[in-house]
């Protein structure tokens, strides 16, 4: 199978994975959303040198505090991912341009992210907010850029050779 034939199928089921998982996310009720977000920051807070040794009452208070940082920090991280992979996946397809590439992959997370909103409404204690959909473009917009980036050093570096 010729290589970027193999990229593009490793990119492709990257792309479902990610956007499976974030379906996944978004089908939590909020109580368990909630309790995976406070998971996270206690974990962190328990790691970290300056907050280890808080007193738990301390720790519960840091804890409510990051909560929502960590919410909005996770549709960053995950949507800067589905745009990485967007992008990766159609940076395979040479009879594409760029711009075009971009504007599709950017176009495709957009949708995705408004649709997650959409489905986060069905989802018990949970509500669509237009923020987290401009949040998850902007991830969207670094994973592109990740990728736009890592093409140009290539490119650059194989100009050298």
């Amino acid at each position: 199978m010729h290589k970027t034939k193999i990229v593009r199928i490793i990119f492709l089921i990257l792309t479902i994975l990610t956007a499976a998982a974030i379906f996944m996310f978004s089908s939590e009720d909020g109580k368990k959303s909630g309790e995976t977000s406070r998971g996270v920051v206690k974990t962190v807070i328990d790691i970290l040198p300056n907050t280890k040794n808080l007193d738990e009452g301390q720790k519960q208070e840091v804890i409510e505090n990051s909560q929502p940082i960590i919410r909005k920090l996770a549709h960053f991280s995950i949507y800067t991912l589905l745009g990485l992979n967007v992008m990766g996946f159609l940076s395979t397809y040479n009879n594409i341009n760029t711009k075009k590439q971009i504007i599709l992959a950017l176009t495709i997370c957009i949708v995705y992210a408004i649709s997650d909103e959409i489905h986060q409404h069905f989802s018990a204690n949970r509500t669509p907010k237009i923020l987290d959909v401009g949040i998850d473009t902007c991830g969207s917009i670094l994973g592109v850029l990740i990728v736009q980036i890592c093409s140009k050093i290539k490119m650059n570096i194989l100009e050298d050779k």
